[in-house]
Order: C-alpha cells, then sequence, then structure tokens
C-alpha cells in the first residue's frame, strides 16, 4: 500500500498541484504545495484502515482541495481577506476537485510552460520543472543533478518567488504557445531525458526518474498542443528508442557496454514499436524527427556490423542543416568513419578540437580515441583515452576510457 501510495504521488502530484493552482493563482503556491503534501498524507494513514478508494487519483483531488479551502479560511480570519476574495477564492478551489480530465491535462501544460519561460538559468528550470510536475523533493533534485541540497532550496525559493510574482500567468490564455515557446519547452525536455540517460557527474550512468519525468510531459505536449506537434512525436520517437536499450547500456557491476558490444536480445521490443509508432507521426517534423531517424537506423540493425553507415551518414548531413552544432558534425565524422575509413576523418576531427564548444572535452577526446584505434594507432589512442578519462566527471565513463587505454596499452 505505501508502496503504491509513493508511485501516486509521483504520477498524481504535478496534475493536483497545476489544476489547483491555476483556479487558485501563483500567490498562493506555497498554500496549495501543503495541500497537496496534506492529502497524501492522509492517504498513507486512512487507506491502511479502509481501503484504496475505486478512483484514488479523484479522493486525492478532493482531499487536497479540501485542505486547500481550509488553509485559504484559516488564512482570511488572520489577514482579515475581503469577503468576496473569499468567495471566490473558495468557489475555484472547489470547482477545481471536480475538475475533467480535459481540464486537468490543460492546466499541466500550463504550469510546465509557466516553469519553463522564468528567466533563470536552464538547469534552475529543470529543478523547478521536475519538483513541482513530478513531484521530487530537494533531496532526489540534488541527488538527481548532483547539486547540493542546500542549493537546490535556494534555487527553488527564488523561482517559487519569481512564480508568486506573476498569479494570473496561468488563467490567461496561450501566450507561448508560439513555435518559439515550444520549441524551448522541447529543449528542456530534451535535455531533461539527456541528463537521465547519462548523468554528468554521478557513480550510475542512468537516471531513470528524470528520463520517465521527461516522457510524461513529453507525452502531454504530443497529447494536447498542436504547435510544432511533428517535432514533440519526434522527440519522444527518440526517447522510446534510448529507453528501448538502457538494459543492455549497463553491466552487472555497473559498467557502460559500448553499442558495439550490446546484447541486442535485451533491447525491448515494446518500446521499440512505440518508438516508431511515434516517429509515423513525426513526418515533418525537423531536428528531433532526424535524430529519431538515427536512433531507429541503429535499432533495425540486425548486429553492429550491419548497421547502416551510408544511411546515417545521410541523416546526420541532413540534420546538420537544420542544427548545425559542433556534436552533430563530430557524430557525421563517426559514422564517415565506419562508412569510408577511421584515416578518412582524422585531420577533420582533429580540426574539430578547435571549437570551444568541444576543446579538451571528454566526447570529443573519446571519439579521437576510438578512431585512432581502429586505425591502427594504438599508442596515440592509449594517450586519447587517457586524457579523455582525465576530462570527464563521470563514474562509468571513466572506467571505459581507462578500460579501452589499457586495451590499447
Amino acid at each position: 500500500m505505501q508502496a503504491h501510495t509513493a508511485a501516486l504521488f509521483k504520477s498524481e502530484r504535478g496534475k493536483i498541484t497545476a489544476v489547483l493552482l491555476r483556479r487558485m493563482g501563483m500567490q498562493q503556491l506555497e498554500l496549495v504545495e501543503d495541500a497537496v503534501q496534506d492529502a497524501f498524507a492522509a492517504a498513507l494513514t486512512h487507506w491502511p484502515q479502509t481501503g484504496m478508494p475505486a478512483n484514488p487519483a479523484a479522493w486525492l483531488m478532493r482531499v487536497a482541495a479540501n485542505h486547500a479551502l481550509n488553509a485559504l479560511k484559516r488564512h482570511a480570519r488572520q489577514t482579515r481577506l475581503e469577503e468576496k476574495q473569499l468567495t471566490t477564492l473558495l468557489q475555484q478551489t472547489d470547482e477545481a476537485a471536480a475538475t475533467l480530465p480535459g481540464q486537468l491535462a490543460d492546466s499541466e501544460l500550463r504550469l510546465l510552460f509557466a516553469c519553463v519561460q522564468l528567466d533563470f538559468p536552464l538547469r534552475n528550470r529543470i529543478l523547478l520543472t521536475l519538483h513541482l510536475m513530478c513531484g521530487m523533493d530537494t533531496r532526489e533534485l540534488a541527488a538527481a543533478l548532483l547539486m547540493q541540497p542546500e542549493a537546490v532550496k535556494k534555487a527553488l525559493q527564488r523561482m517559487k518567488a519569481e512564480l508568486r510574482s506573476r498569479p494570473g500567468m496561468l488563467e490567461t490564455g496561450w501566450p507561448l504557445l508560439s513555435a518559439t515557446g515550444t520549441a524551448d519547452v522541447q529543449l528542456v525536455l530534451y535535455l531533461m531525458f539527456n541528463e537521465g540517460c547519462k548523468t554528468t557527474r554521478s557513480s550510475v550512468l542512468i537516471n531513470h526518474d528524470l528520463c520517465f519525468g521527461a516522457m510524461r510531459l513529453t507525452q502531454l505536449l504530443c497529447r494536447h498542443i498542436n504547435v510544432l506537434r511533428s517535432e514533440s512525436h519526434g522527440l519522444l520517437a527518440l526517447m522510446f528508442f534510448a529507453l528501448a536499450r538502457f538494459e543492455a547500456r549497463v553491466d552487472a557491476q555497473g559498467d557502460i557496454v559500448p553499442l558495439a558490444q550490446q546484447n541486442r536480445n535485451l533491447w525491448n521490443r515494446q518500446y521499440m514499436a512505440e518508438g516508431f509508432a511515434c516517429l509515423h507521426k513525426a513526418r515533418h517534423g525537423k531536428r528531433f524527427y532526424l535524430e529519431a531517424l538515427i536512433a531507429s537506423v541503429h535499432c533495425t540493425a540486425a548486429d553492429f556490423a550491419a548497421t547502416n553507415w551510408t544511411r546515417l551518414v545521410f541523416l546526420y548531413r541532413q540534420l546538420l542543416e537544420v542544427n548545425p552544432s559542433p556534436v552533430v558534425k563530430l557524430n557525421l565524422l563517426l559514422a564517415r568513419s565506419y562508412a569510408e575509413t577511421p584515416a578518412a576523418v582524422l585531420e577533420e576531427l582533429r580540426a574539430l578540437g578547435r571549437d570551444a564548444a568541444l576543446q579538451h572535452t571528454a566526447l570529443l577526446l573519446a571519439s579521437e580515441a576510438d578512431v585512432l584505434e581502429r586505425a591502427g594507432r594504438r599508442e596515440e589512442a592509449f594517450k586519447a583515452f587517457e586524457a579523455a578519462a582525465a576530462a570527464t566527471e563521470s563514474v562509468p565513463e571513466r572506467r571505459l576510457y581507462l578500460k579501452r587505454a589499457a586495451q590499447c596499452a
């Protein structure tokens, strides 16, 4: 019962918070968070005695609304809130308890867009999104994003103060339903998922909470937002293809298993099928559609040797036209090193090292080391793998690079 309630807290907290905030206004953020917390505490007390209700999500929404309503009444007595204001808030809170499913998704998306549009660093916006939409507390956020709990706490306080200063931002229309605003939301979800797929400074490679939180919110975008919908489906397809390979990416000791050595029998066929279904809906998309197409080429290869590198080179060239980033250029060179020869791309690879975004990064150093090893230049590969190990903050990556350096020695 306790585990099931904890799972409900993760899945329902964001929905209930979004609905109550939309009804009551952002200025009631702390009151709403307390009410939602109290509702789950009540569930832990009552459900073991009475059994779980037929519709636990509706039960939680009703109890949270009642807690918010009682808090409002106490607040009115203490602050002499005008009767008209109190009546309006009580009515809105009561209506929140009877929210229809369509209104619920609408409220969640409004809160998601509100979190992303704040003028704060990207990591802080991800923190706020995960906290309000996915129910992650300070300790979990600090572990997920490798920050000190006190730093997380202060960041959340600053952003919540900003949200409270905009009381009506969830009540109005959709000012951010522009292509730019939607693209910003997609980018935050993409980065959130990527951070979960390959944690930057953790002792474990994959953070499942981050990945599943990003996927749930991307599914909301796909279902309810028409703007850039093809890109949203492309993004979700990309996430499903990555999710399908999670089990094969790490061995029993927690070490990274490179793509060439992964046991493809461990790839999850159901997730791959979900990825292809999303990919079909993503036609006419651009960046995320192309990235998902690239992931699908890997998923359809019977083994690493059967990978269609010529097709991947073609797709990376298309991707470079819509997203001319140094990372895409690097991936294009790696695809060419398989489609042509490793030696054919070495000079271009070193030239890419002069790009400020990639200079001295573990990603570039490890890529160069891999190409050098395949070109038969093992002594240079050894030095490059050692440099990559020194440059990364990821413990699993460091172990992998040192292992490959030893194989070149």
